[in-house]
C-alpha cells in the first residue's frame, strides 16, 4: 500500500486538472482544495456565495487572495 506522500508524488506526472466546486462555503472542503493548492496539485475554480466562501476560507486560515493570484481560482457568485 502506497502512503499518501507517494501517491501525491505519482499524481505529479500528469498534467494539472482545473476543478470546479459548487457551493463551496464548506470548510472541509476548502481545507482539500487549501491542501491540493499548496501542494500544487489542482486548480480549482469555486462557485458559490462570495461572502460564504470567503467565511468559511478564513475559518481553515486560507488566503483566497494568494490562490487567485496563482492558480487563477475565481469566486463566483451564483444567482439562486
Amino acid at each position: 500500500m502506497k502512503s499518501f506522500k507517494e501517491i501525491i508524488e505519482t499524481t505529479r506526472e500528469y498534467p494539472i486538472k482545473t476543478r470546479a466546486v459548487v457551493e463551496a462555503a464548506d470548510t472541509t472542503v476548502l481545507s482539500a482544495i487549501k491542501m491540493a493548492y499548496e501542494t500544487k496539485l489542482a486548480k480549482t475554480v469555486l462557485y458559490g456565495r462570495k461572502q460564504e466562501i470567503e467565511r468559511a476560507a478564513r475559518q481553515c486560515d486560507f488566503s483566497l487572495i494568494g490562490v487567485e493570484r496563482h492558480m487563477k481560482l475565481k469566486v463566483g457568485q451564483v444567482n439562486y
